[in-house]
């Protein structure tokens, strides 16, 4: 009988291939409702258990995320995703990010008003968590809010079919690091 082959990587400690891997995850994790995601870490995850592990468990791989709802007229129906997936899996991700602080982008054209909200509802649950926040919306669902608390928010921007400025200025009042507001 052979002995197990064990590979050098499998000897590295995990703390030191999470650091390895925060550095190879430097574009955002795109959570697409249509397009297949190929962005890192997801493919670690698929390597091999060490592997899944300690991506999972490092926030840092989780920190820079984009979540993408498409509904392109020239898609067909069946290809296109379930927008509540797509939120469940951007819920995943948020959660395996701990309480690390955020980059989150996402675009959301037309779709439903459920997946919407669930949306929102992501952004209110982890505004103070926040430092880049790039939003697509198809409605202004978001500035109805009270207050919220963005507080390390650095970046903002803003783009929206029905669109009010005066009730986005609230959002700007509470963030004391905000630099950038683009609307």
């Amino acid at each position: 009988m052979s002995p197990l082959f064990t590979s050098n990587v499998s000897k590295i400690p995990h703390e030191l291939l999470a650091k390895i891997f925060k550095f190879s995850v430097m574009s955002p994790i795109i959570i697409s409702s249509t397009v297949k995601n190929k962005n890192m870490p997801l493919p670690l995850l698929l390597v091999c258990k060490q592997w899944s592990h300690v991506v999972t468990a490092s926030p840092e791989s989780w920190t820079n995320i984009s979540v993408d709802y498409e509904d392109q007229p020239w898609v067909s129906t069946s290809r296109i995703g379930d927008p509540q997936r797509t939120t469940k899996n951007a819920c995943k991700a948020l959660l395996r990010s701990g309480s690390t602080p955020l980059a989150l982008a996402i675009h959301s054209h037309r779709f439903n008003a459920e997946a919407q909200t669930s949306l929102v509802n992501l952004i209110i649950l982890h505004s103070h968590r926040l430092k880049y926040l790039k939003l697509v919306l198809c409605e202004q669902t978001l500035c109805n809010q009270a207050p919220l608390d963005f507080n390390r928010l650095a970046f903002l921007s803003i783009s929206c079919w029905l669109w009010n400025l005066v009730t986005m200025i609230g959002c700007q009042s509470h963030s004391n690091s905000l630099e950038s507001l683009k609307a």
